[in-house]
């Protein structure tokens, strides 16, 4: 039973691992059944054993999108950052990850977003709402330091991290991965920043 169960495991990982290569390669929408039967020389039967669906293979794929996105973001990493540099180079390691996994987190979100099933809807908005507040809790620390007689708003800085991160990683990936997505995250986001911290506290920019 403990061998059938390994074997069970193991397909459905060299399964999960064949999509999301497929998605990283020619994009979520030829993500299909007889194309993953081709790419693990397996039949569509036994794919079909493994997964009920395309849907299925969502749900097993996004447990390595909870596990890629919130790790970084722990409470115990956090809890280890002695100051801003430690911050910063929590977040440039972050995005280093994500580069070098092609993006796939923020593909696979926007393929479950374009699918429309409420139960993966409802699991994929439980990860955004903590990957948002991990970053909030990262930010409210650095945005801390910063400044000592305000307090600019973390919650809206996460949700502009992730939603201009979600928006390059598709463009970039839409373009063939055509360009550094790092240095291009840092550019839009840093003019993104300072405008929101510019009209979010004024008086902040009017005194330097």
């Amino acid at each position: 039973m403990l061998g059938k169960r390994e074997n069970t495991g193991f397909r459905r990982k060299q399964i999960a691992v064949a999509a999301a290569k497929l998605i990283v390669r020619h994009g979520s929408e030829n993500l299909t059944i007889k194309s993953l039967a081709r790419h693990t020389k397996l039949s569509e039967a036994a794919i079909y054993r493994h997964f009920s669906s395309k849907n299925d293979i969502f749900h097993f794929l996004l447990k390595y999108v909870e596990t890629r996105l919130l790790t970084d973001l722990s409470r115990s990493n956090l809890r280890q950052m002695a100051g801003l540099s430690d911050i910063d180079s929590l977040i440039d390691r972050h995005i280093s990850g994500i580069e070098k996994g092609h993006g796939l987190e923020f593909q696979v979100i926007a393929e479950i977003i374009s699918i429309g099933d409420v139960s993966l809807n409802q699991r994929t908005l439980g990860i955004i709402n903590r990957y948002i507040a991990g970053l909030e809790a990262i930010f409210h620390r650095k945005i801390n330091s910063e400044y000592s007689d305000v307090m600019p708003e973390a919650e809206y800085l996460a949700l502009s991290f992730f939603t201009l991160l979600q928006g390059l990683v598709n463009i970039w990936a839409l373009s063939g991965y055509s360009f550094d997505l790092k240095e291009r995250f840092y550019r839009v986001w840093q003019v993104h920043r300072n405008a929101l911290e510019q009209y979010t506290y004024p008086q902040v920019f009017a005194k330097s």
